[in-house]
């Protein structure tokens, strides 16, 4: 089985999101590129299960 690098397997989802992206309609372009990129990092387990970390910043509206 031959080893793909990660600028190798990028390329490939690119290639693959424009394809499925040729046949949506102009107004759905841009959130079903979004989810297709999330998909493609969660399968490459880019994204770490950690916990957002808060910063006290919140203000309350009056």
């Amino acid at each position: 089985m031959k080893a793909h690098t990660f600028d190798q397997k990028l390329q490939q989802a690119q290639q693959r999101i424009s394809q499925r992206l040729s046949h949506a309609e102009p107004d759905r372009v841009n959130g079903l590129r979004a989810h297709l990129w999330m998909q493609w990092i969660k399968k490459q387990n880019l994204l770490t299960e950690s916990r957002p970390r808060r910063h006290g910043q919140g203000g309350q509206a009056c």
